[in-house]
C-alpha cells in the first residue's frame, strides 16, 4: 500500500511539473508563449491619457508573439498572458519608440520622442503552432 501511495505520487508530481512546463498557466489555460500566433484588443495612450490608437471598431490586432513584430515592451507584456486576460502595462520609451517616435503625414509626431507610454492589452486568441 505504501509503494502505490508513494508512486501515485511521484506520478502526479510528474505530471503537474509537465502541466508547468507546457506553456499552460496554473490553471491549465493556454498561455502566450513565443511563436504563438496571437489577437488582441488594445488601447495605447501617452503619458497625458492622451489616446494615440486602439483596436476599438476594428478587428483585433494579430501578430506572432516574441518575433520582434510588436515594440519590445508590448512584445514583453503579452508573454504568459491566457485568453480573455485584460492588463494596463506601461512602457518607457527606451522599450517603446525610443528618441524617433512615431512622426504622423503631417509633420506632428503622434508618439513624440522619448515618450513613455501606456497600454490597455486584452488577448483574444492565442493560436499555438504544432510542436510535433
Amino acid at each position: 500500500m505504501k509503494k502505490t501511495v508513494l508512486l501515485l505520487g511521484i506520478l502526479l508530481g510528474a505530471m503537474l511539473m509537465l502541466t508547468a512546463c507546457n506553456g499552460n498557466g496554473d490553471d491549465g489555460a493556454l498561455v502566450v508563449e513565443p511563436g504563438d500566433t496571437i489577437a488582441v484588443e488594445y488601447t495605447g495612450r501617452l503619458s497625458d491619457g492622451e489616446v494615440f490608437d486602439t483596436s476599438e471598431g476594428r478587428e483585433p490586432l494579430v501578430f506572432q508573439a516574441g518575433a520582434g513584430m510588436m515594440i519590445p515592451g508590448f512584445d514583453d507584456a503579452v508573454m504568459g498572458m491566457e485568453i480573455g486576460e485584460e492588463k494596463t502595462v506601461e512602457i518607457p520609451a527606451d522599450q517603446a519608440y525610443g528618441d524617433q517616435g512615431v512622426p504622423g503625414p503631417d509633420g506632428e509626431y503622434i508618439i513624440p520622442p522619448n515618450s513613455d507610454i501606456t497600454f490597455d492589452i486584452e488577448i483574444v486568441s492565442i493560436d499555438r503552432p504544432d510542436s510535433e
